[in-house]
C-alpha cells in the first residue's frame, strides 16, 4: 500500500512527499506501518535530482562540448558481429582485487570499459581499456584561480601516450577539459538534464546513468546489445 501511494505521488507531483501530512483516522499496526514505510522511502522520489547550481554548471560545459565539435552518440543499432565479443565493465569496487589477475590473462579477448577511477587500476596493471567514462561535473578552483573539475584532475596524473590510446566516452555535462585530454573523445546525453533539454529532440538520451557511472556503462552495453 505505501508503494502505490508513492506511485501515486511520484504521478503528480514528487515534491509533494515532503510536506506529506497523515491523519491517522484508525489506530492500528497495519496503518501505522503504512506510514512508517512511506516516511522511509519517500526521500527516494526526490533523491539525486541534483542542485540548481548543478545544472547551471552543466548548461554551461553543454553549449562548451557542443562547440568542441565531437561525435555524439544517438542511438544507432548495434554491430552485430561485435555482440558476441564479451564486455568487462571496470569500477575500483573492492570485488577488482579479485578479478583483476582475470582481467589481465582475458585482457585481449573482450571489450574493457573502465568507470570513473576504475581507470587507476587499469593503469597501475598496465591495461589499456578500449573505452573509458566519465559522468562527473564537480567544480574546482586549482592554484591559479581557475574553475576547472576534479575529473579532470584525476586524468592528469596519467600519460599522454596511454590516454590517446583510449576512446573516451563522456557526459554533455563535464567541463571542457576532460575531453580536450583525450585525442578520441566522444559524446553523449541523458534524460533529465538541463544540458541535454537544448539540443534538438532527434538526438538521442540516455537513461539510467545514475548514481554512479557504472550505471552509465551498463546502459551503454545493454542498448547495444552486447
Amino acid at each position: 500500500l505505501a508503494h502505490l501511494i508513492l506511485i501515486k505521488i511520484k504521478n503528480i507531483n514528487p515534491v509533494l512527499v515532503t510536506i506529506i501530512y497523515f491523519f491517522q483516522h484508525l489506530s492500528s499496526k497495519f496503518s501505522s506501518d503504512v506510514m512508517s514505510a512511506i516516511l522511509d522511502k519517500g526521500f527516494l522520489l526526490v533523491m539525486g535530482w541534483g542542485f540548481y547550481d548543478d545544472e547551471l554548471i552543466g548548461l554551461c560545459n553543454t553549449m562548451n562540448n557542443i562547440k568542441l565539435d565531437m561525435p555524439i552518440y544517438n542511438g544507432l543499432n548495434a554491430n552485430i558481429s561485435l555482440c558476441n565479443i564479451p564486455v568487462f565493465i571496470i569500477g575500483s569496487g573492492p570485488s577488482i582485487d579479485n578479478d583483476i589477475e582475470i582481467i589481465k590473462q582475458n585482457k585481449n579477448k573482450a571489450i574493457i570499459c573502465s568507470a570513473g577511477s576504475g581507470l587507476s587500476v587499469l593503469y597501475s596493471n598496465g591495461i589499456v581499456p578500449d573505452f573509458h567514462f566519465e559522468i562527473e561535473r564537480m567544480p574546482f578552483i586549482n592554484d591559479s584561480g581557475i574553475k576547472t573539475n576534479y575529473t579532470s584532475q584525476a586524468l592528469k596524473k596519467y600519460t599522454k601516450e596511454y590516454l590517446d590510446k583510449i576512446n573516451f566516452i563522456g557526459l554533455n555535462v563535464l567541463f571542457k577539459e576532460v575531453f580536450e585530454l583525450f585525442k578520441k573523445r566522444y559524446l553523449f546525453f541523458r534524460n533529465n538534464d538541463a544540458g541535454s533539454a537544448i539540443v534538438e529532440n532527434s538526438i538521442a538520451r540516455l537513461t539510467v546513468t545514475n548514481p554512479s557511472v557504472i550505471n552509465a556503462v551498463i546502459s551503454f552495453a545493454a542498448i547495444l546489445k552486447f
